[in-house]
């Protein structure tokens, strides 16, 4: 098999790893939740089963959207001369006075914190979010209370 087709085969086997589990995710919500609520007549309580899960899944969206800026950051971060440098001053550290060895390490902080930090406010977001649609089923089953 040609070398090209290798990234299509895995695409592919990804794009049905994922199929399949949003594909029992959802089997799961409707057999086992949405169903039994509607036999029983109780229309409400699967509109906030479903509501709750859409909003779960926002939520889970905007921390997916946040790792990505993290990452995508860090990736950027590490070819930054500056932060080569002081990697070559921390991994070389016996050569260097033990000062240049911590300004490099207090450095190397402040650059990883200023590519992370556009990330956690969205990281926050999607934690509230999913907490909200956990709210939401918790409400449809009637248990509010975690004890």
């Amino acid at each position: 098999m040609p070398a090209n087709y290798r990234p299509i085969i895995l695409r592919f086997i990804i794009l049905l790893a994922v199929l399949s589990c949003v594909g029992s995710v959802l089997w799961s919500l409707w057999f086992e939740t949405l169903l039994l609520h509607l036999g029983q007549g109780k229309h409400l309580f699967a509109i906030l089963e479903l509501g709750g899960f859409f909003v779960c899944v926002l939520g889970v969206g905007c921390m997916a959207y946040s790792a990505s800026i993290i990452v995508r950051n860090t990736n950027l971060l590490f070819a930054n001369p500056r932060y080569q440098t002081n990697m070559q001053i921390v991994r070389h550290r016996k050569q260097y006075p033990s000062e240049s060895v911590r300004e490099a390490r207090k450095d190397n902080l402040r650059l990883l914190w200023s590519a992370w930090c556009p990330g956690f406010p969205w990281m926050a977001l999607g934690w509230l979010i999913f907490a909200i649609g956990g709210w939401l089923i918790r409400l449809a089953e009637g248990r509010l209370l975690y004890w």
